[in-house]
């Protein structure tokens, strides 16, 4: 794994709309699933887990006006592909 310095390129996650029954009634609602990711923070120090958080415009372990100079995927176990 290498880190990307282009942040616009990390990504933001899955937003789709779902169909569920409730009480009888089909209705629609938005579903988010975040995808983690690790970032680099700008003090030169941090490294955390993190995703975006829609609601909020920013990235998760962040303040609002943070923006991280690095990311990178967060690895799936290696037995989870087998």
């Amino acid at each position: 794994m290498t880190w990307n310095y282009d942040i616009s390129q990390a990504p933001k996650g899955l937003h789709e709309t779902q169909e569920i029954e409730v009480k009888g009634k089909v209705q629609s609602r938005k579903i988010f699933e975040p995808e983690r990711i690790i970032v680099a923070c700008r003090d030169g120090a941090t490294v955390t887990l993190s995703h975006w958080l829609p609601t909020q415009e920013r990235w998760l372990n962040l303040a609002t006006d943070e923006v991280p100079t690095a990311w990178m995927l967060w690895p799936e176990h290696p037995e989870a592909s087998e």
